[in-house]
């Protein structure tokens, strides 16, 4: 099956020969509006490379924020980190950085 690209300035695509009954969708909006707000540690791992025990640090500082989710007397639970914390924080970690850089040269 071949694909064809319905213009040339999106990112539109659709199997030739295939009629639409809707209109296409943008793969951008499409990512966006997937985009988790909290994922587990596994996920994280694989988005930013951080580890379980470097998340769990980060959370208790108070760094970034994390919930548990567990039944009421449960010791065992599941915690979830909010991406957009981490995103924060590595932001704000890059500007350090770079502002630590500029006042050295």
């Amino acid at each position: 099956m071949s694909f064809v690209r319905t213009t040339s300035n999106n990112n539109n695509v659709i199997p030739q020969g295939s009629s639409l009954t809707t209109s296409p969708i943008s793969i951008a909006n499409v990512h966006s509006f997937f985009e988790p707000e909290f994922a587990g540690y596994k996920e994280i791992r694989v988005i930013f490379g951080l580890s379980r025990t470097h998340l769990f640090r980060l959370a208790k500082e108070g760094k970034i924020k994390s919930v548990s989710l567990r039944d009421v007397g449960k010791v065992k639970g599941r915690r979830l980190y909010n991406i957009a914390s981490i995103r924060a924080l590595l932001h704000e970690s890059t500007e350090e950085a770079v502002q630590a850089t500029e006042g050295v040269a």
